[in-house]
This record gives C-alpha cells, sequence and structure tokens, in this order.
C-alpha cells in the first residue's frame, strides 16, 4: 500500500512540475493557459519540502505589437494667386495708373503710361526723327526743328510832285499819303524822313525855303493820318540832286518833289 502511494505522489509532483515532460502538450489561447484533459485533471500545484501549494492560474494579457507613432504633418494653406490687374495696351502699366490708355503696342512708355519724349520737343520718342532738340525749338510733326524764317526787308517810296513856287499836296497823291501811314503803322518801329526839292529856277536859297515847305506839308499830313510826329522829320534840299533835266519843262516837273523811302524787316 504504501508503495502505490508513493507511486502516485510521484506522478502528481511531476505533472505539477513539468506536464510536458510526459509528451502532454500545452498551448496559450485567447491570453489563458489551456492543459490538456490529464493536466485539467492534475492538481496544479507545486510540490515543496512543507507540502503542495495550490497555485492560481490567472489569464496572460495579449502582448501587442509596439505601435508607430503618427507623425502629423500641418499642412499649411495654398497661396491665392495675386489676379493681375488689367492693362488694356499691353504697355506694362495697369490701366488704373494709365494716363495715356491706347498707347499703340510697342511704344516705349514712362510710369505714367503715356509715350516717352525724352528731349521734351512734344514728339514721342517713337515718332522723333531728330531727337535731342534744344528745349524750346519749334519742331515739326516729326520732331525736327521748323525752318527759321529770315527777316525779309520790305521798302516803299513815296513821290509827289509839285507846280511851280506852290507846296500844296495835290488830291492825287492823297493815296500816296495813306499808304505811308499804313505802311508806318504795320511796322510801327520804322520811321520815315521826308525830302523836298526844287527846280533850279530862282534863287537858291528861295529854292531851300520852298524844298522845306513842301517837305513839312507832307509830314504834316502824314502825322494827321495817326502817326506819331516824333517819326517823321521833313527836311528841304532846293535844287540839289536833280532826277531829270533843268532845260526842259518835263524835266523841271519832275524834279519840284517830295520823296521818301521807308524800309522795314519784316519777320
Amino acid at each position: 500500500m504504501k508503495k502505490w502511494i508513493g507511486i502516485i505522489a510521484g506522478i502528481l509532483l511531476a505533472g505539477c512540475a513539468a506536464p510536458h515532460q510526459f509528451g502532454v502538450a500545452s498551448h496559450i489561447h485567447n491570453g489563458a493557459l489551456l492543459l490538456p484533459f490529464s493536466e485539467r485533471a492534475a492538481p496544479t500545484c507545486a510540490m515543496r519540502a512543507q507540502g503542495c501549494q495550490k497555485v492560481q492560474l490567472r489569464p496572460v494579457a495579449p502582448v501587442e505589437p509596439p505601435r508607430a507613432h503618427a507623425t502629423t504633418h500641418v499642412v499649411a494653406p495654398a497661396a491665392v494667386a495675386a489676379v493681375p490687374e488689367a492693362d488694356s495696351d499691353q504697355d506694362g502699366v495697369p490701366d488704373s495708373t494709365d494716363t495715356c490708355p491706347g498707347t499703340p503696342k510697342g511704344v516705349p512708355v514712362g510710369p505714367n503710361g503715356c509715350p516717352i519724349d525724352s528731349d521734351h520737343d512734344g514728339v514721342p520718342d517713337s515718332l522723333d526723327r531728330c531727337p535731342n532738340t534744344p528745349q524750346g525749338t519749334t519742331v515739326d510733326p516729326s520732331g525736327c526743328p521748323l525752318p527759321v524764317a529770315q527777316p525779309e526787308k520790305v521798302s516803299m517810296t513815296l513821290a509827289i510832285e509839285f507846280d511851280t513856287g506852290k507846296a500844296d499836296i495835290k488830291p492825287r497823291y492823297h493815296d500816296q499819303v495813306q499808304r505811308v501811314v499804313d505802311f508806318m503803322k504795320t511796322y510801327p518801329t520804322t520811321n520815315a524822313e521826308i525830302e523836298g526839292y526844287t527846280d533850279n529856277v530862282g534863287a537858291a536859297k528861295s529854292n531851300i525855303a520852298l524844298s522845306q515847305r513842301r517837305a513839312d506839308a507832307v509830314r504834316k499830313a502824314i502825322v494827321a493820318g495817326g502817326i506819331n510826329a516824333s517819326r517823321v522829320t521833313a527836311k528841304g534840299y532846293g535844287p540839289a540832286n536833280p532826277i531829270a533835266d533843268n532845260a526842259t519843262r518835263e524835266g523841271r516837273a519832275k524834279n519840284r518833289r517830295v520823296v521818301a523811302t521807308l524800309t522795314a524787316m519784316k519777320h
């Protein structure tokens, strides 16, 4: 009897210590240790010197694989593309600041959108055939200086004939006097010198006095026409400087005269 008790105790002790040593397999299922029927039937204890102590088997927590740390990426909002301002004439200057809209394509413009005019002559560089024109120069549509008009010399003559011994202006000469007045009004810087003459009949002294009266008469008529007296002088020369032969009646008639030549510069 004692012999059988020792054998059974050895079997139980061996089964508690190492069930697999007897060819019995065990495994873990859903975190719990599963034993074959023979193991579940055997007492789950460990034999120690003091005796057998019952051991409670607890479910084994399943081991989860380590989780990868999620990396959070902050996505910046997409930049909103700026809408370009309208540039109708495509000169590089937006319509909102373009003071010269409609500039022909390809024409260089300044910051205000107007064609560049480097020499400030009023003709843009794109049309200027004469660049660097001195400032203030009058130019044509191509930007080239206009020809400078040269002053033109203009003149008129007065020729009035008198009867023998007379200083009266005949009516037929009134138009000549008026033309002198008009000329001097047109050219206000022009002055007139009236020259009086006689033929060679009579004393020289008398003829000088007569020629002076004739010159004074014409001067008075010019001043009466509206010309300042300071602009008109009169001088009698007597029989000097004849223009015809005093030996004939016709010649002496031509020498009894008042003449004047007026000149002016027409710009």
